[in-house]
């Protein structure tokens, strides 16, 4: 089986100059992997919504529900700079109150469905942040989409997990590696370049 990082540090006892190293390459050769012609695609959904004024959805959890909520930040308030209109951008991570309230009535799994079931509207999307690809409260979010013809879009790493076959717009960045914090590095990369690429454009 092979070590992550921070276990070979634990077995080796690696100085952080050497672990630094080992890291900044691994995120290099991520970033090496992005799909750009996916990224195109994206780029060209998020430019539609904006001129139609749709909704962006942002889910995921732990790390990627922090992205999550730096993404919709971005989006929403970042043109506003320029003298822009932002994107009507949503993190569903942000409100504690209606988390819990649906974890304890319904389980976590239904957190983000049960969200879009109020507030989603035919054509708007969803735009899902998950190293693993398989948690399953994001897993649920698919159906519901299907069902009311939101576009779904994801951004994956290590196999791509479930929701790489079943988003319409994947941009999955293959990794051996068991570390996260590469995963989730790439992810918060691409979206500071997903949002200010797009506050250029509209």
């Amino acid at each position: 089986m092979t070590l992550n990082r921070i276990e070979k540090s634990l077995k080796e006892q690696i100085s952080i100059s050497d672990f630094y190293r080992s890291y900044q390459q691994t995120v290099s050769e991520l970033l090496e992997k992005v799909p750009t012609q996916i990224l195109e695609e994206v780029g060209y959904v998020f430019k539609e919504a904006h001129q139609n004024s749709r909704n962006i959805f942002i889910i995921g959890n732990g790390g990627s529900a922090a992205t999550a909520n730096h993404f919709a930040t971005d989006l929403m308030l970042g043109p506003t700079k320029y003298g822009k209109t932002g994107f009507k951008a949503h993190s569903l991570c942000t409100n504690n109150s209606i988390n819990t309230a649906i974890s304890n009535d319904n389980g976590f799994d239904e957190i983000f469905t049960r969200q879009l079931k109020a507030l989603a509207n035919e054509d708007d999307i969803l735009f899902i942040i998950s190293a693993s690809g398989n948690s399953k409260n994001l897993l649920n979010t698919i159906e519901l989409c299907q069902e009311k013809k939101i576009r779904t879009i994801a951004l994956l790493g290590f196999n791509g997990g479930a929701l790489k076959d079943k988003v319409r717009h994947p941009i999955y960045i293959p990794s051996e590696d068991k570390d996260y914090g590469p995963i989730e590095d790439v992810h918060s990369i691409l979206q500071h370049c997903l949002a200010n690429w797009l506050i250029s454009q509209i």
